[in-house]
């Protein structure tokens, strides 16, 4: 039990530093942002996401993909049709 809370408390400190350090990564190139966009929009249509589903799911994926090279989150993406 006392592990089970030590692992708590190590994963929500950690959460808090995640959430912390969002702030300190850089923004990325809107030119970033857009390639990533086309991207998983094209992922999307291959996972056969409909249309109702596609804008979180370009946005889950983009924010995936920044977070992954080191830049903010977006909140929002711009689909051109």
């Amino acid at each position: 039990m006392k592990t089970f809370k030590s692992s708590l408390i190590a994963l929500t400190l950690l959460g808090s530093v995640s959430v912390l350090a969002d702030d300190s990564l850089p923004v990325a190139p809107a030119e970033l942002v857009e390639d990533l966009t086309e991207m998983c929009v094209s992922w999307a249509k291959d996972d056969g996401i409909e249309q109702a589903e596609l804008k979180n799911y370009v946005l889950n994926c983009v924010n995936e993909e920044l977070e992954a090279n080191g830049y903010q989150k977006v909140t929002t993406v711009e689909i051109k049709q």
